[in-house]
């Protein structure tokens, strides 16, 4: 497949789905560049930063997918509330202390 740009012609690579043809446009997100900030994420700050961080993050969720569940999209709502699950498994802050050396 080649996009049709009028910018640039890039050949994309891939496995198909399924059979057949596209003809479309192609849209690729463009890579971002994620800057590490100077904060000390090792040790016991850096694991109350990650506690902080998975707390934020299941907040989030839980509001995102009760707002898709009043919406009647509980299919989707039950995507996020999984991966809300998958932050509370304990291997991913046992990972984490365990590289600091520090106890969750």
């Amino acid at each position: 497949m080649t996009s049709t740009s009028s910018l640039s012609q890039v050949k994309l690579h891939g496995i198909a789905a399924a059979p057949g043809q596209v003809v479309a446009p192609a849209w690729r997100w463009a890579e971002s560049r994620v800057h590490a900030s100077g904060t000390d994420l090792t040790g016991e700050t850096g694991i109350n930063r990650l506690q902080i961080a998975i707390r934020d993050v299941k907040a989030a969720l839980a509001t995102k997918a009760t707002g898709l569940e009043a919406s009647g999209a509980a299919a989707e709502a039950g995507i996020l509330q999984a991966q809300a699950l998958m932050l509370d498994d304990p291997a991913l802050l046992d990972g984490a202390s365990s590289s600091t050396g520090h106890p969750a």
